[in-house]
């Protein structure tokens, strides 16, 4: 994955996207996420 700008209020940086796929009451569930590039904190996080 490539890096991408990420901005939040005053919250400037760059983050990796991803996913995760986990099962959830017996149905797959997929997550979104974004992940700052220097600490690996998570910015984003998206259930599609």
């Amino acid at each position: 994955h490539t890096m991408q700008p990420y901005q939040k209020f005053a919250v400037k940086t760059q983050g990796y996207p991803g996913g995760i796929t986990r099962y959830e009451d017996d149905q797959l569930v997929t997550y979104e996420f974004l992940a700052d590039a220097k600490t690996g904190a998570i910015l984003e996080l998206n259930r599609i």
